[in-house]
C-alpha cells in the first residue's frame, strides 16, 4: 500500500498496512480501549445517538423467533462498517457525519454480508452441536431413569450439570476462533478491498499473533462492562459503542507498521 493510501484511512503517512498483522506489546490492549473512549469522547452525542438506534434494531431482530440473532449476525458487519467509518473520520480529525454510520449500505454490502454469513453459519454450527449434546445428555438421562428411577440421584443431575458445563465450554472453545477470525474482517474489507475470506483469514492470524494484548484488553474490557452495568445498565450506553471502536483501533495498531 502506497503511502498515500495509508494517510487516507487515518495513520500516520510514514505507517505501512501489514496484510497478515504484527505482533504488538502487551500493554496495547489497554491502549485499544483508551483509544477508543478518546474517539467516542470526540463526539459523545453521535455515539450515543447510534447506541440507542442499534439497541433498538437488536431488540426487534431478538423477537424474531428461533433465527433473530443469526440474521442479526448477518447484517451486524453491515452496521459495522459505519462505525469504522465514523471512526476514520474522528481519526482524522474530522466531524462524523450521518452518512458516515450508514458507509456499510452504501459502500461495499456484498462482501460484507458475506463476512456476516459465514460468522452466522459458524454461530449456528456451533449453536447446533451445543444444542445436540445438551439433548442427548438430557435424553440419556430421561431413559435412565425410566429404567431406573433410583438412578436419578443427587448424583446423577450433578453428573448432568458438570457436562453440560463442559459442553458449554467446548462451545465457548470452537467460539472463540470464529470471533478471531471476525474481529477485524470489517476494517479489513471495508478500507483494504480485502476478499471476505481472505479477511476473516487475516483477521484470525492478526489475533493470534496478539494474544497476550487481547488477554489484557479482555480482563480489562470484562470490569469496565461490570462497572457500566451497576448504575442501571446506562454505563453500557458508553461501554457499547467504546468496544465497537476498539474494533478499529486494535486494527490501526495492528496491522499498520510503525
Amino acid at each position: 500500500m502506497t503511502t498515500e493510501s495509508t494517510a487516507a484511512l487515518g495513520a500516520p503517512p510514514d505507517h505501512t498496512f501489514l496484510p497478515r498483522g504484527r505482533m504488538v506489546g502487551f500493554g496495547n490492549g489497554f491502549t485499544w480501549i483508551s483509544d477508543a473512549f478518546g474517539l467516542f469522547m470526540a463526539a459523545p452525542l453521535a455515539w450515543l445517538a447510534f447506541t440507542v438506534v442499534f439497541i433498538i434494531a437488536a431488540l426487534a431482530f431478538a423477537m424474531v423467533p428461533l433465527i433473530g440473532q443469526f440474521l442479526f449476525n448477518l447484517v451486524s458487519p453491515i452496521i459495522l462498517a459505519g462505525v469504522m467509518v465514523s471512526a476514520q473520520s474522528l481519526a482524522r480529525g474530522e466531524a462524523v457525519k450521518p452518512e458516515d454510520f450508514m458507509a456499510g449500505f452504501t459502500g461495499k454490502p456484498m462482501p460484507l454480508l458475506v463476512v456476516g454469513a459465514l460468522y452466522m453459519a459458524g454461530s449456528l454450527i456451533i449453536t447446533a452441536a451445543f444444542v445436540g449434546v445438551v439433548i442427548a445428555m438430557l435424553g440419556t438421562a430421561f431413559f435412565a431413569a425410566l429404567l431406573d428411577p433410583a438412578r436419578l440421584t443427587e448424583l446423577y443431575s450433578v453428573r448432568i450439570v458438570l457436562g453440560l458445563l463442559i459442553a458449554a465450554l467446548v462451545a465457548l472453545a470452537l467460539y472463540l476462533p470464529l470471533l478471531m477470525a471476525y474481529w477485524f474482517a470489517v476494517p479489513l474489507v471495508q478500507f483494504h478491498d480485502v476478499p471476505p475470506v481472505e479477511a476473516m483469514k487475516a483477521s484470525f492470524i492478526g489475533c493470534v499473533k496478539n494474544m497476550l494484548p487481547f488477554l489484557l484488553y479482555g480482563v480489562v474490557s470484562l470490569v469496565l462492562l461490570l462497572l457500566a452495568i451497576i448504575p442501571l445498565g446506562l454505563g453500557l450506553l458508553v461501554m457499547a459503542p467504546v468496544l465497537m471502536l476498539t474494533m478499529y483501533t486494535g486494527y490501526k495498531d495492528a496491522f499498520f507498521a510503525r
